[in-house]
């Protein structure tokens, strides 16, 4: 038998929601995930790491706010075979992003 619950909860900036670990134990991975995508914070949260993105990955993909070019171009150099980490400046009028 499969259930979905929807949580929906109304936060400020840098507020946590308390971790359902203990109620579900494979809730783990689903709390990792919208840590990472949305910046949402959970209480007494044990695994942080990274599921989806790169460990030097600066945003959140799934707000708004995010640019959709990314704020790093990776290349990789074929002279000295490593990747080089460029950051992408955007100009639009007269802001710099």
């Amino acid at each position: 038998m499969n259930i979905d619950i929807v949580v929906s909860a109304s936060l400020t900036y840098l507020q946590a929601l308390p971790s359902q670990i203990n109620l579900f134990k494979n809730i783990s991975w689903p709390e990792r995930e919208i840590l990472e995508m949305f910046n949402v914070l959970f209480k007494n949260k044990i695994d942080t790491r990274q599921l989806l993105l790169d460990f030097f990955f600066i945003g959140f993909p799934l707000l708004k706010t995010f640019s959709l070019a990314g704020y790093i171009q990776i290349e990789f150099s074929v002279i000295w075979g490593i990747l080089i980490y460029l950051l992408i400046v955007f100009w639009h009028g007269d802001k710099v992003y």
